[in-house]
């Protein structure tokens, strides 16, 4: 990744006249490390597809766990106590370092709400006179103004109202994401980039697929089905367990994979125990491209999630040949409809949960590989990086255009 000062030539991909451009365009977040989730992999590549450093504000006790730091990523330490603690603010040297480059940049783009990294970095660049993007992550989704509402509407209404107007572009990852922000985002200058999703790694995958079952004493025949992501309250793993116990068929298996945040593994277990569900495999965290051993063992993915802006994993696991059931808080959904790739549901009840979960137990197996081999091809067309990148950068063209 570049140094703070580099420049990298954004081209654009879109028409005969490719044009070529040096820009500056710095990401400012918060908190990037892996275990924040989906963002970090956005930020990666939004910073990949422009060649720019990440600057990201950081609690001291989270940046002392790293044992290694990324050399294209500048590290603001945020104290874990007091305005720190509550609204990332700092004063550190770091942040004069930051400051330098983002002064130099062309286009700074700011990444997640509310804290005080996107207040600094906006109000550096509309001191310089330089434009910026916003890209919320979802966090404009009404399930966010579910918990700590006051604060969120107060910063909104505070500093959030000019700098959605100021913006040079307000980025979201699906349509449906930027209907649910119209309420708090109302400019013509909001664009829908879809994200990204990694290719598949070459192996055998009938191979990993006996292996994976075999591990977990899955009989051949039985049907899988595969919870990906942390284990937490908005991604509703328990919920998923109560709806196997309801479903009651010992041919259904339901693995669930991710590391614990609000929800403990032990919680997982004792309510599996609890309701003498047999066939539900707690798995614990698993990262990089072991996750994929796990996409190859399953008939299924399936997403319940009170919210999920984009949904990587379930992104992932498309391109994987593997159908899908999401709720109506995995925005991505909206675009999956009529692709005939899963079930995508119009409400989160019980009765529909239920109803999809059984449809996918009994349905024939050579259904299910054509509803994989459809989302297979939707991700193959819809979210490579090349499409990706080729968006970002005729934006950043578009954004950074001297004047006529």
């Amino acid at each position: 990744m570049a140094s703070p000062d580099t420049m990298s030539a954004v081209r654009s991909s879109e028409g005969s006249n490719q044009q070529s451009r040096t820009i500056i365009a710095p990401q400012v977040c918060l908190e990037y490390v892996q275990a924040s989730g989906g963002s970090v992999t956005s930020v990666r590549d939004f910073a990949r597809a422009l060649d720019s450093r990440i600057i990201t504000f950081i609690a001291e006790r989270t940046l002392a766990k790293l044992s290694v730091r990324d050399p294209g990523v500048t590290y603001i330490p945020v104290k874990d106590s007091g305005a720190g603690a509550a609204y990332s603010w700092t004063r550190s040297a770091e942040r004069a370092i930051a400051e330098h480059a983002i002064r130099q940049a062309d286009l700074v783009v700011c990444h997640l709400l509310y804290r005080y990294h996107v207040e600094w970095a906006v109000g550096v660049a509309r001191e310089a006179g330089i434009p910026y993007w916003i890209v919320p992550h979802g966090a404009l989704d009404p399930y966010v103004f579910t918990y700590r509402s006051w604060r969120k509407r107060l910063w909104l209404r505070v500093r959030g109202r000019r700098i959605f107007r100021e913006a040079a572009a307000v980025v979201f990852a699906t349509q449906r994401e930027r209907e649910k922000a119209a309420r708090y985002v109302n400019t013509d200058r909001c664009k829908v980039i879809h994200w990204a999703v990694p290719s598949v790694p070459s192996g055998d995958e009938k191979t990993t697929r006996a292996r994976v079952r075999c591990q977990y004493g899955i009989p051949e025949g039985h049907r899988v089905l595969l919870f990906m992501g942390r284990l937490h309250e908005l991604k509703r793993p328990l919920e998923l367990i109560r709806l196997m116990a309801a479903v009651a068929d010992p041919t259904l298996h339901l693995l669930i994979v991710g590391p614990e945040e609000t929800i403990t593994e032990d919680a997982c277990r004792d309510l599996v125990d609890r309701l003498g569900v047999r066939n539900v495999h707690v798995v614990g965290p698993v990262y990089g491209e072991r996750k994929y051993e796990y996409f190859f063992a399953a008939d299924a993915y399936v997403s319940l999630s009170h919210r999920e802006n984009f949904g990587f994993t379930v992104a992932e696991a498309l391109s994987c040949g593997c159908p899908v059931i999401l709720g109506p808080g995995v925005d991505l959904g909206a675009d999956l409809e009529g692709v005939g790739c899963g079930w995508v549901l119009a409400r989160a009840t019980d009765d529909a949960e239920l109803a999809a979960v059984r449809e996918f137990a009994s349905v024939d197996d050579d259904i299910l590989q054509r509803m994989g081999a459809k989302g297979r091809a939707w991700v193959g067309s819809h979210l490579t990086y090349e499409r990706f990148a080729a968006d970002v950068c005729n934006l950043a063209l578009a954004t950074t255009a001297p004047a006529q």
